[in-house]
């Protein structure tokens, strides 16, 4: 195995401050209204447990994915009830794309998606998508040797006895 990969929290965010501000508006409510402070497991149970189930399963399913990428291969494995997994081999991605906006860009997180003969598959959102792409990278041309990089450095093949000369020089 070259590297393994958790994708970043997606949608962890919005879940866990509704159940935040839920259980502050229970709090507050409770101490300033008596009905409320009566029944404030009641409203607790009611207002803060469906978000709190939400931030659940969205936790749950963040962390319970990975991206690995080895010599032969790109899986993502997921899930926990429900397992998901799809492989694509190296040799059968024709490019790859980052995608990441501006904000994405200041806290290094971004998209990677993967293009095959047959459809486009995203990996992401993960950290250091631009690391991750190039470990990509790298073992696709591990796979095909022959195709040859753009920033390949070559060696002149003219001799260079022909370097001496002045092409305008008279002969």
């Amino acid at each position: 195995m070259v590297i393994s990969v958790t994708p970043t929290a997606w949608g962890v965010r919005l879940p866990a401050f509704t159940t935040l501000m839920s259980l502050v508006l229970v709090i507050a409510a409770a101490v300033k209204i008596a009905f409320v402070h009566r029944h404030e497991a009641l409203a607790l149970l009611v207002l803060c447990l469906p978000p709190a189930l939400w931030w659940a399963t969205r936790l749950v399913r963040w962390r319970s994915h990975k991206v690995h990428v080895t010599t032969e291969q790109v899986a993502v494995v997921g899930g926990v009830l429900r397992r998901e997994s799809f492989r694509i081999a190296i040799d059968q991605i024709l490019t790859l794309e980052v995608r990441q906006r501006l904000h994405q860009r200041l806290r290094r997180q971004g998209i990677i998606e993967l293009v095959t003969k047959h459809d486009t598959v995203t990996l992401g959102p993960v950290r250091h998508p631009d690391a991750l792409a190039r470990m990509i990278e790298q073992q696709r041309r591990r796979q095909h040797p022959q195709s040859v990089s753009y920033d390949a450095l070559f060696e002149p093949t003219i001799p260079e006895t022909t370097w001496d000369r002045n092409p305008f020089a008279p002969r």
